[in-house]
């Protein structure tokens, strides 16, 4: 038998030579913004040239922002970014001139795709990309989310997939991870709710590690950092070496009113990929993915006010209503409803969502509340996200419950080892709600419950943020103290008191104790038209999750904002909290600059992608009123925000070639051979089993199409 050396992949009994060693990332945190390093080392064990292609996730909030090649020299290219169609171009003539060149591309909002070209034989080469991220508050702590697998994507006809890769039961690279936090005030645990047996950590004062060696990417990793005062509201200026400004603004707001009465709809995804244990496998031992959502809708049904009524929708490659309409929520229907729970499998094959998210969006309330008016309509939907047309489905929630006079909200809730993170997130971000994520039993009552009480309370999603300035300019730098400092910088000194009027920071309505009539808003102020916030129309206000707004500055603007605003009208009148910014609060760097670039174009992307197209337009600075504010922007300037601040995107990649030395003189006198790095999975034959089940006959050749393959690691493709 012929020896094969370098990493091996077994596959259906073959052994096949692997181009990836392993896969280690570096995380730096301040405060609730992270620096991720992810470093990839490749090696050709063959003997010949190869291609090597990978993919690998990350987190739909991300800013994939640097990108660098090391080869064994010990030389290094830094990548530049380009539109992608003329990377790809620069691409193929760089190879094709026998020169080693590496390719990184957006090949869905959270998978990215890295080519390696011209790998010589016994030669390696370490890539690195860099990205930049924000933490979620998730109760006292921070969370950073670090994918490591990518599920296979359901796809509906009429959609597009992305091409499978092969995967492999066993896979021998995996991954290191250390998180380095400093923090704002002292650190009380470091722990991880899906890593727990690998963690070793450590923490004294503000400063923190957390450190997973040999983590097998079958699952999603996250860490949780509790701080003694955590969430402490922020507003921070960053200057750029160009001189130009952009703003960051973050709060965990604190408000609490009378609960109102709701018409509640869950729905429930039943699809094949939801049998998937929480332990690998289908089938298996242990809990899977339907069990947790079962518990999580019996725990959401026993929780139900009196006075509610509701509905059950189940659904895969069809759905089913567990009523007709809506009904109050009685002894009788609880029965029905707990029933139906309990006997929940993953047997409806395929994952349609878009019709039973028509069907439920569709339907008017016909039941009313307090003074005659209708209920509002709380939509939750329970799902793995594992499906292709993200786009569509946002577009539907965004036309149905996004607008401002719309009476519903959707709320969606992660199932999952390997949910999708950017459909789950989009959809309630696109129905004005919020998203969790079951990650385990441990946590899920605290987050089933905690969601539940946020759609009872009214919904504050009028929301404005004004950067104020002073009559005087400030200096158009930063002082030499804060010159140097990164964003956000860790800070000895507590935050200096906000301005409170009705707060945001702790507010109890006094309708908690009796009715109260809606106020109108009155007093919000207007946007200032030197500053452009992102997302372009505020996210709603929810007690305990974190609010972010990110701002860029038009380019003449030379003078910095005294504080900030935040107001959200309320029933009882407005909300406002104000942030100081002190000369503590001014840093140079550019980290706050691209998030608020990805955040524009990520928004401009979610627009785009489905059936809202024209929309974006052009912002011209002060010229804009507050209504041109809320556009989303062009595609023009999301590529020329993209190609500015050095981002990957939808229509921009990282090239890197290396000029020289050349493998070889003149044209290749044969390609290099492709090696797709396989990703750790279940067998092929049972993907398809557990896809199969309960399909619809018409549905198969298309999903057998686009689901040859259960799973993928980081590094691994979605197929579709």
């Amino acid at each position: 038998m012929e020896d094969k050396f370098g990493l091996l992949c077994i596959s259906e009994g073959k052994t096949v030579c692997v181009p990836l060693l392993g896969v280690r990332c570096d995380v730096t945190v301040e405060d609730f913004i992270a620096q991720i390093e992810l470093t990839q080392c490749f090696h050709n064990a063959e003997d010949k040239t190869v291609e090597a292609l990978y993919r690998f996730p990350v987190d739909q909030a991300s800013s994939v922002c640097g990108f660098s090649a090391t080869f064994d020299d010990g030389s290094v290219v830094t990548a530049r970014v380009k539109e992608k169609e003329e990377a790809k171009k620069e691409y193929d003539e760089a190879t094709k001139a026998g020169k080693q060149a590496q390719l990184l591309t957006e090949e869905r909002p959270d998978v990215f795709s890295i080519t390696v070209g011209n790998l010589p034989p016994k030669s390696s080469v370490k890539i690195t990309v860099t990205l930049v991220t924000t933490l979620k508050a998730e109760g006292v702590a921070s969370k950073l989310l670090i994918p490591t697998s990518i599920a296979p994507r359901y796809n509906p006809l009429g959609s597009s997939a992305v091409p499978p890769v092969p995967v492999s039961a066993t896979v021998f690279y995996s991954l290191d991870v250390t998180v380095k936090y400093s923090t704002r005030s002292p650190i009380k645990d470091i722990s991880s709710p899906t890593h727990a047996a690998t963690l070793k950590e450590s923490h004294a004062g503000k400063a923190g590690e957390a450190a997973f060696r040999g983590v097998t990417m079958d699952r999603d990793l996250v860490v949780l950092c509790e701080e003694i005062d955590a969430h402490a509201p922020r507003a921070c200026l960053e200057v750029s070496e160009d001189g130009s400004i952009a703003g960051l603004v973050s709060l965990c707001p604190q408000v609490e009113f009378r609960d109102l009465e709701r018409e509640f709809i869950f729905i429930v995804d039943r699809s094949g990929s939801m049998q998937e244990s929480f332990d690998g496998g289908y089938g298996g031992e242990g809990k899977t993915q339907i069990d947790y959502a079962s518990e999580a809708l019996l725990l959401f049904l026993r929780a139900l006010p009196e006075t509610c009524s509701f509905n059950i929708i189940s659904f895969g490659s069809h759905f089913e209503s567990l009523f007709p309409t809506s009904q109050p929520y009685s002894d009788s229907t609880l029965e029905q409803a707990t029933k139906l729970a309990q006997a929940m499998r993953a047997d409806f094959g395929g994952t349609e969502i878009l019709q039973p998210l028509q069907h439920a969006l569709a339907e008017k309330s016909s039941w009313f509340g307090e003074g005659g008016s209708a209920r509002e309509k709380q939509v939750f939907i329970l799902t793995d996200g594992q499906v292709s047309n993200e786009a569509a489905v946002f577009d539907l929630v965004r036309k149905r419950a996004g607008t401002a006079s719309s009476k519903t909200r959707v709320f969606s809730v992660g199932v999952g080892r390997s949910v999708s993170h950017h459909l789950v997130e989009g959809i309630a971000r696109a129905g004005k709600g919020t998203a969790c994520f079951v990650t385990g039993g441990a946590d899920l009552r605290t987050k089933v419950l905690g969601q539940l009480k946020q759609a009872l309370q009214p919904g504050l999603d009028a929301v404005t943020v004004a950067w104020n300035f002073p009559s005087t300019p400030k200096p158009t730098t930063p002082t030499p103290a804060t010159a140097t400092a990164p964003l956000p910088a860790a800070t000895s000194e507590k935050p200096k008191p906000t301005s409170t009027i009705r707060t945001l920071l702790g507010y109890v309505s006094p309708s908690l104790n009796a009715a109260a009539s809606p106020k109108e808003g009155g007093g919000v102020p207007p946007l200032h038209g030197k500053v452009r916030t992102f997302p372009s129309v505020a996210p709603p206000v929810f007690s305990g999750e974190r609010f972010l707004s990110l701002a860029l500055f038009e380019a003449s603007c030379k003078e910095f904002s005294e504080s900030v605003t935040i107001t959200a009208v309320s029933p009882d009148g407005p909300l406002v909290v104000t942030l100081p910014l002190t000369d503590e609060e001014v840093f140079k760097g550019t980290i706050a600059h691209r998030l608020a670039a990805r955040e524009a174009i990520r928004e401009f992307e979610d627009w785009n992608g489905g059936t809202q197209r024209g929309r974006g337009r052009r912002w011209s600075g002060g010229a804009a009123g507050a209504s041109d504010s809320s556009e989303v922007i062009s595609e023009a300037e999301a590529l020329a925000l993209a190609l500015h601040h050095s981002l990957a995107s939808a229509r921009t990649s990282f090239l890197a070639v290396r000029e020289t030395p050349p493998l070889r003189e003149g044209p290749a006198s044969e390609p290099a051979a492709l090696r797709v790095v396989p990703q750790f999975g279940a067998p092929e034959p049972e993907a398809h089993k557990y896809m199969m089940r309960g399909a619809a006959p018409q549905m198969m050749p298309q999903m057998q199409m686009a689901m040859p393959c259960r799973g993928a690691a980081m590094g691994g493709a979605a197929s579709g």
